[in-house]
């Protein structure tokens, strides 16, 4: 399975020299988690480079022009969690509401960053804590779709 990923030319070459990093910080999360995020082929939608470059433009403020597309392999055998699967979603839903007051307390210890403190919200951190939990629970490395830089073994233009 391949996973495609929108970034500027500058970025992309250091991905190329140093691979996928993900950097903890003080400000809020992303929506979905801080992570490294890839689109992938799918019944709903664009095709997977389409999506990419677009959220790259939009979102990013990349002009189209110099977007550059990275196309992962990602390694299926890798313990990913996916989001698109009811089962899991429903899991998660229920661990945000049981620890939503840590939640909360997370988001207001959180520096501003990309808007998400404002919006309120808190799927970004929910996310976080519950591969954590899912990490430990089972003592073995889980990633969500989408956010595991090691799950990738090869990537390109």
């Amino acid at each position: 399975m391949f996973g495609f990923h929108g970034t500027s030319k500058e970025k992309a070459d250091l991905v190329l020299k140093d691979g996928f990093k993900i950097s903890k910080t003080k400000n809020v999360p992303n929506d979905l988690g801080t992570g490294i995020y890839f689109y992938i082929d799918s019944e709903f939608g664009e095709p997977p480079e389409i999506m990419a470059r677009n959220f790259c433009c939009i979102f990013r403020k990349v002009p189209k022009t110099k977007v550059n597309i990275i196309k992962s392999e990602i390694n299926e055998n890798a313990r990913l969690l996916d989001f698109d699967i009811k089962s899991n979603l429903v899991e998660l839903s229920k661990f945000r509401n049981e620890n939503l007051d840590n939640v909360k307390s997370i988001l207001k210890s959180l520096e501003n960053g990309n808007g998400l403190k404002k919006r309120g919200n808190l799927d970004g951190i929910a996310i976080e804590l519950y591969v954590n939990y899912l990490n430990e629970k089972y003592a073995t490395q889980i990633a969500p779709m989408s956010i595991n830089g090691t799950s990738f073994s090869k990537h390109s233009f």
